[in-house]
């Protein structure tokens, strides 16, 4: 209605800042309602083709911010094509996947363990992956005979948005978004999108990268809904940095607050 929410319980109409600025059937507003803001108004911006909201259970103002994918608004790229699964599991987990090395290996089949740089800072984490693959000749096809580096950057900007980009012959770009419902479920999106002008036969490639990721996203769903989060887990030089993410991840939780979690469950 114009600017305003209107209440479809009783028709009472609120500005974006949460004040009631019509009762359709009152003659005088509540002193309540005169008085200011009757709801509380979260912090909003459009952003790569979603509406991000910030929550804090003490309504502090956002502690960081969010970068836009600049893919996702290039007229050269393709629309998105988007994937939503809800999945038991806390978002911790989920994130640890980016910095846990070894699990390219042993759940998703990678023919050798990748060379990694991670790098967390402030609320950003950036890993950098190189792995080796057979060469993709310029005509798409492959050539079994050698191998040439594959690359994949993932972002995460705070807990809740991650970008990934796969960098070959042809590239591959992607948001994934985790939205907790619980405190051990949640919804993870991801959404996809490819250069227009790229020839057939790396068309095809692409689809099959997407198609790849989708699919080994299963192999992960059923790791993190029976592992079990240890405090001090047993780790060696080849896992990834998991207890320098731990602790990264910390400050995105409100120690402050009455629901604050005292240990997470994976």
């Amino acid at each position: 209605m114009g600017d305003r929410i209107a209440c479809p319980f009783h028709g009472w109409q609120l500005d974006g800042d949460g004040t009631v600025q019509e009762v359709p059937y009152a003659d005088a507003k509540p002193r309540r309602v005169q008085e200011g803001e009757c709801l509380y108004s979260y912090p909003v911006q459009e952003r790569n083709q979603m509406i991000w909201a910030w929550y804090h259970p003490r309504r502090i103002a956002p502690t960081f911010e969010i970068d836009d994918i600049p893919e996702f608004s290039d007229p050269d790229w393709t629309e998105l094509e988007t994937y939503e699964w809800e999945i038991e599991s806390h978002i911790q987990e989920t994130g640890e996947n980016a910095v846990d090395i070894a699990h390219f290996v042993y759940v998703h089949s990678a023919r050798e363990m990748p060379k990694a740089k991670i790098t967390l800072d402030g609320s950003r984490r950036v890993t950098e992956l190189v792995s080796l693959s057979p060469k993709i000749n310029n005509d798409g096809t492959f050539d079994l005979s050698q191998t040439e580096e594959s690359h994949l950057l993932s972002r995460n900007w705070g807990p809740g948005m991650s970008s990934q980009s796969f960098d070959r012959a042809f590239k591959v770009v992607m948001m994934g978004t985790m939205t907790p419902v619980t405190n051990n479920r949640l919804i993870l999106r991801f959404a996809f999108t490819t250069p227009r002008r790229i020839s057939e036969q790396f068309k095809a490639l692409a689809d099959g990268v997407v198609a790849e990721i989708v699919r080994q996203v299963g192999h992960d769903m059923v790791i993190w809904k029976h592992k079990l989060y240890r405090d001090d887990p047993i780790l060696c030089d080849g896992d990834g940095p998991v207890a320098k993410y731990r602790q990264w991840f910390r400050q995105f939780y409100d120690e402050g607050a009455e629901d604050a979690p005292v240990r997470l469950v994976g």
